[in-house]
């Protein structure tokens, strides 16, 4: 089975509680928001909600054959490399996420001057799903996985995921997008850098290493091939790694 991301989970897990928040059921689309985690500030309350909708489908290799499965849920089993005294529940019992309904999680913390950096997470989750073989529904075994594309800045570090409101050098347009879509990087002359278009699930549609001559680039593509929904544009430079939620239509 190919590997399920869930991108928002990033903290550590409080198992039989739930959160204090409410599902946001404008998200009705595979997806989840905000794309990143806000910086925890040094002796400052952390308290940020996270909504999140995860597909109903995924392509599983099973006996030689490449077939579409059903999910049935994903389940977030642990998470590990967080500062100590940060807490993550979810509306939900055991964080166990279902396909067409929206879920809600609150991440809260404060976070000291020794804990000041960047924490890259690693999430273990465990993916449901079934499937169609030989004319008959079979259940696949639970797929284990482990999610290490994020990261959690505390303080004022200069590397991890930021907004891009945070850098004004990279910009997606048209959004929401139908066909065609362009990126414009901007940053230091003869840099080398690198994006991805993916979806929720981690696939990636997109990759492209292109080196910034002048200093800039805008670099123009197609959404052929991306069904609708969103999808995450991440940019990775010297500087840190930028993101931006796409919506396709």
């Amino acid at each position: 089975m190919k590997k399920i991301y869930v991108a928002i989970l990033f903290t550590a897990i409080a198992f039989g509680l739930k959160a204090q928040c409410t599902p946001d059921n404008s998200l009705n689309q595979p997806g989840y928001y905000p794309e990143q985690l806000d910086t925890a500030q040094i002796a400052q309350a952390y308290n940020m909600v996270l909504q999140l909708r995860i597909p109903a489908d995924t392509t599983v290799t099973f006996l030689g054959q490449t077939i579409v499965a059903d999910i049935d849920s994903i389940k977030l089993v642990s998470v590990n490399g967080m500062p100590s005294g940060f807490t993550y529940v979810c509306n939900v019992s055991n964080c166990t996420f279902e396909p067409t309904q929206t879920y809600c999680a609150v991440i809260s913390g404060t976070a000291t001057a020794q804990q000041q950096g960047v924490y890259p997470l690693k999430l273990a989750i465990l993916a449901y799903a079934h499937g169609v073989i030989f004319g008959s529904t079979t259940n696949f075994p639970p797929q284990p996985d482990t999610i290490d594309r994020f990261s959690l800045v505390v303080g004022q570090g200069s590397v991890g995921i930021q907004t891009v409101e945070a850098n004004k050098n990279f910009k997606i347009f048209p959004n929401p997008a139908n066909d065609i879509l362009r990126i414009w990087i901007n940053g230091q002359a003869g840099e080398t850098v690198s994006y991805t278009i993916s979806d929720i699930t981690g696939k990636v549609y997109r990759q492209e290493t292109v080196a910034l001559e002048n200093g800039e680039v805008l670099i123009g593509t197609t959404t052929k091939g991306l069904a609708k929904g969103i999808y995450i544009v991440q940019l990775n430079t010297q500087n840190g790694i930028y993101a931006e939620r796409l919506m396709v239509e």
